[in-house]
């Protein structure tokens, strides 16, 4: 379990690198799709906290199958509360990149949910 952890947290890290390196490009490219300034510091944030949901989901795997259903509904939920608090700080207080700020997120958003449930179900699938 623990080689696969690397292996995801690796791949999680080389596909972070890998959207910068796409939302550069396509801010250079294409400049008339407004990407926010703040899109580094987005990324940073989805990194650590896919991290973070990773190491306590994958500890609660270790248990029983109820103990990480309700792990995951909770770490689910406080997650979806917290992004909504961090969109509407950040709308408050720059209102002029409202709309790219969320648009960003939400992209992000979607890579980074999608990795999340796909590293989760490798790691089940081998603590099996």
């Amino acid at each position: 379990m623990k080689s696969l952890k690397k292996k995801i947290i690796l791949i999680l890290s080389v596909m972070s690198l890998l959207l910068v390196f796409v939302s550069l490009m396509i801010s250079l490219i294409f400049s008339a799709l407004h990407i926010s300034p703040a899109y580094p510091y987005i990324l940073i944030f989805f990194y650590l906290i896919t991290l973070l949901v990773i190491v306590i989901l994958g500890k609660s795997m270790q248990k029983r199958i109820g103990y990480f259903v309700n792990s995951y509904m909770i770490v689910t939920f406080v997650k979806l509360i917290f992004f909504s608090l961090v969109i509407v700080a950040y709308l408050f207080t720059n209102k002029a990149d409202a709309i790219p700020f969320v648009v960003t997120f939400f992209v992000y958003y979607l890579f980074y949910a999608i990795f999340e449930v796909v590293a989760l179900r490798q790691m089940s699938e081998s603590a099996k």
